[in-house]
């Protein structure tokens, strides 16, 4: 299916659905890396398919474009539904662990601070 979608660079099944567990009226967590922002129709259109192709109804679309360094983290460390190209899938990434590793790294300097 996301070979299908010439915008969509790499997909990840993130979240407890990436464990196999899915319960009635949860919702599956997707993240894609597009090679760029995508109109609101087309993650329509990506939702649409997607609750086609799984057979949920509930899907949570992340795009890791626009997505905080924790979110895109989480989203990276699950399932590896699909990539296009894989120099790109790893450059991704290698970024997205190191803005991670920074930004957990001012949260524990943050409540260091507070205490």
């Amino acid at each position: 299916m996301f070979r299908a979608r010439r915008r969509v660079v790499a997909a990840w099944l993130f979240g407890s659905a990436k464990d196999g567990i899915v319960r009635a009226g949860s919702d599956v967590d997707i993240a894609v890396l597009t090679d760029g922002r995508l109109s609101l129709d087309d993650e329509l259109g990506l939702c649409r398919d997607l609750q086609l192709t799984l057979g949920v109804e509930g899907i949570d679309l992340i795009c890791l474009n626009d997505a905080s360094p924790i979110l895109a983290f989480e989203a990276i460390c699950g399932r590896l539904l699909f990539k296009r190209d894989p120099a790109v899938h790893a450059a991704f990434s290698s970024l997205t662990a190191r803005q991670y590793e920074d930004e957990m790294a001012m949260c524990r300097r943050q409540l260091a601070q507070a205490r």
